[in-house]
């Protein structure tokens, strides 16, 4: 059987001198894995220990490169769970309970959406669920049309409101506008640089996160940029790719 996540990353950290055993122990039992963590973010938080960690005076010299090596394989992903481990979370009764709030609900379909519809709406749902959002919805607000004047919609539901895009022409413009409303200005959760879906960048301003954080344009600015794209029915981040710290 393949390694588990936790067990994979409890390991490099055992093979650390200096690294605390509440901090293995955190690991061993998924303080920081993708779907075990009661943490919104936990890559974020593993990533900050780790390199908090390597700045302490007391961590042997030694350590600090072998933490800061580890934290830049958390952003490249090699420390994210599998696919095995994604099923297995869903088939268990928290990930039902989930997956139930995500599911789109049913919709009458005035034509058959193409290809790249279903691709934009699974990438969206996906997305959505990595904000934390509570439900997922698509679909649209009128009957006995032609499919582009149907007036699609997708909105993603959190604890504080609702985040919505609305009068589209297909389910996947309205899926496409949401991630962007829900990615632009956001933190990455990998890397903590600015979200931006431009090549051209993005312009930092005073923002509030999904989670209800407070993140100035100063603090953007220095962080940097992530730029993230559709491939196919998944949002990537850009770190994944270069390997930004």
């Amino acid at each position: 059987m393949t390694e588990h996540t936790t067990t994979k990353l409890a390991r490099a950290l055992t093979a650390i001198p200096g690294v605390p055993e509440e901090m293995t122990e955190r690991a061993r039992t998924g303080h920081y894995h993708d779907f075990l963590s009661p943490l919104d973010f936990p890559e974020i938080q593993l990533v900050a220990d780790l390199r908090a960690l390597a700045d302490l005076p007391a961590t042997p010299r030694n350590s600090r490169p072998l933490l800061r090596a580890l934290a830049k394989a958390v952003i490249d992903g090699e420390y994210d769970a599998t696919p095995e481990e994604s099923d297995e979370w869903a088939r268990s009764p928290e990930g039902q309970e989930t997956m139930a709030a995500l599911l789109p609900p049913r919709v009458v379909d005035p034509g058959p959406p193409g290809v790249s519809d279903g691709d934009a709406v699974k990438a969206c749902a996906d997305l959505v669920g990595r904000t934390g959002a509570t439900s997922f919805e698509c679909g649209f607000a009128r009957e006995g049309v032609p499919s582009d004047q149907a007036g699609w919609y997708a909105a993603a539901m959190f604890k504080g409101g609702r985040i919505t895009a609305e009068d589209k022409a297909s389910p996947a413009e309205a899926c496409d506008a949401l991630a962007a409303r829900l990615l632009s200005g956001a933190q990455c959760q990998h890397c903590g640089k600015l979200v931006t879906m431009s090549p051209a960048g993005a312009v930092a301003r005073d923002a509030t996160l999904v989670d209800g954080r407070k993140w100035t344009a100063a603090e953007q600015a220095e962080a940097g940029l992530c730029r993230w794209a559709r491939d196919g029915a998944r949002w990537e981040r850009g770190c994944k790719e270069r390997g930004d710290a």
